[in-house]
């Protein structure tokens, strides 16, 4: 998966967790999208510690046991489906993050 930003809201707070992932809760970004972008939110809905995780991944690729485990544990726990943790666990792979 490529991109240049991603927002979630999951955690009711406004942070920027890294150049790439911000939480927004009751603030306003301006997005500026090309008239031809892909704009595909197949992970929207994912729970905000998985999206954490990828982001603490992005940042350190040393915590990719710890990313690995967290979707073990989501898809276990029923959060994001068989299918989605494996196109996740793809990506990983791929290293297209």
């Amino acid at each position: 998966m490529k991109f240049r930003k991603w927002y979630f809201g999951h955690f009711h707070t406004n942070r920027k967790i890294n150049r790439k992932f911000s939480c927004l809760y009751n603030e306003i970004e301006k997005i500026n999208l090309k008239t031809r972008a892909n704009f595909v939110p197949k992970f929207a809905n994912l729970p905000g510690r998985v999206t954490e995780a990828i982001a603490k991944f992005y940042d350190e690729p040393k915590f990719a046991g710890e990313f690995l485990q967290i979707l073990d544990n989501a898809c276990k726990n029923g959060e994001i489906s068989r299918a989605c943790k494996d196109e996740i666990y793809h990506r990983f792979l791929a290293e297209e993050f």
